[in-house]
């Protein structure tokens, strides 16, 4: 019997670790994705050309037109799908290389896993992933310079308009406001006022895709998650039950994700935008309630409503919350860190002051009054068209900007605080 030489064997041992060529083309898809994630943040200007305002839109709008032709979420079954065969491609790896020993076992296995995630890895990137790569929001909407100085008058008048909205909004037994659970409905409300609130900003407005309740939500409850974003399937998800008070502002926040604003404070900026259009008095009393929590302020001197909200807000958290949740936020807090977000999973607290500097630099939104000049009996707070607010002309931001805007946000969540939308 003649047998090959030792060089011969270790070289068919490399062709057999290394695999066929849809192991290969995996290799080189993940190779791309790596040189994708690296150079694209250098250049958002490039990105949000090219990619936000080019590739994204027509991509997008066809898988959300697919995905919203059924009721289900996809998001949920793909992702175990696609850890399924994750796993598979390197169980079948180990079982094909186990005679030629572990160590050519183990190296197929991590060869064949990295050639499926390398794959998974640039579909995600083409898909939405690229979005984290676009100009900050605050660059997208051409904010001026933090005014620190005319936050206190401004958080006061917020204040006032929500006590005001909340002393008109019907409660439940509890004294909670009531806010219809109607997932369809609050996404067919809010899907146009979003489309209209980013074409009037000059940005891509997506006019597809459905706001669908998440199938996993009895484990993203338990991790404290309200929503997520399908990134490849174009979804907005919604938890079932949702919290107190928090579905408009939840179906907004997971609606921004899907016009291709991938940081979580940007998002939490154009849901508020966006609720703020609305002339629903329980919309808009979601979007300064949020704000309100995420300035983190004290609720002593609020409306008594307001104040049995925050703490059914909380109790909801609190009830659905597992022991594993801190590990769950650590895991998310370094993925974002991955994409480019310093601050991570504390991202989520620089919306409060990019809302009070767009409020400066637009004013406060304007109140809706009928043919007789009188109020509608809501409280009135409505976004006049962007167009009517005074645009900040187009300029070259001034030096040192991002900086300060970092210097100026409120103290980030401390480990333990409630989130806020996911």
């Amino acid at each position: 019997m003649v047998t090959g030489s030792p060089e011969t064997s270790r070289s068919g041992d490399g062709i057999r670790v290394l695999g066929g060529w849809r192991v290969r083309a995996g290799l080189v898809a993940g190779l791309v994705a790596l040189a994708l994630a690296l150079a694209a943040p250098t250049v958002p200007g490039l990105v949000e050309i090219v990619y936000a305002r080019g590739l994204y839109p027509p991509l997008v709008t066809g898988l959300a037109s697919v995905s919203g032709l059924v009721t289900p979420s996809l998001i949920d079954p793909l992702i175990v799908l696609l850890a399924a065969l994750v796993v598979r491609a390197g169980w079948r790896a180990h079982r094909a290389l186990r005679p030629r020993g572990r160590l050519v076992a183990a190296a197929g296995v991590c060869v064949r896993v990295a050639s499926a995630a390398g794959a998974v890895w640039l579909v995600f990137l083409l898909a939405w992933g690229l979005n984290y790569a676009r100009p900050h929001p605050a660059r997208l909407l051409r904010l001026g310079p933090p005014q620190p100085d005319r936050f206190e008058p401004l958080i006061r008048e917020i204040g006032r308009r929500l006590d005001r909205l909340r002393a008109e909004l019907p409660e439940d037994a509890d004294g909670v406001v009531l806010i219809p659970p109607d997932l369809g409905a609050w996404d067919r409300h809010l899907a146009p006022l979003e489309a209209e609130t980013f074409a009037s900003l000059g940005l891509p407005a997506i006019r597809a895709g459905r706001a669908k309740w998440l199938l996993s939500s009895p484990l993203s409850r338990r991790w404290s998650v309200s929503g997520f974003y399908g990134p490849l399937t174009g979804e907005p998800t919604v938890v079932w039950p949702p919290a107190p008070a928090s579905l408009p502002f939840v179906v907004a926040h997971e609606r921004a994700h899907l016009h291709g604003i991938a940081t979580e404070d940007g998002a939490s900026l154009f849901a508020l935008l966006t609720l703020w259009r609305s002339p629903r008095p329980t919309a808009r009393y979601a979007a300064w309630l949020s704000l309100w929590t995420s300035l983190r302020l004290p609720v002593e001197g609020r409306h008594p409503g307001v104040r049995r909200d925050l703490v059914a807000i909380r109790r909801h958290v609190e009830r659905w919350r597992g022991v594993e949740w801190r590990l769950a936020w650590r895991i998310y807090d370094r993925w974002l860190r991955t994409q480019g977000i310093r601050e991570g999973a504390r991202s989520y607290a620089g919306a409060a002051p990019l809302a009070l500097q767009y409020l400066i630099d637009r004013g406060l939104p304007a109140p809706i009054a009928s043919a007789g000049g009188e109020f509608l009996g809501d409280g009135g707070e409505q976004l006049a068209p962007v167009g009517r607010l005074g645009e900040r002309p187009a300029r070259a931001e001034p030096p040192g900007h991002g900086k300060e805007v970092e210097q100026a946000r409120p103290a980030a969540p401390r480990d333990g605080d409630d989130p806020d939308v996911r």
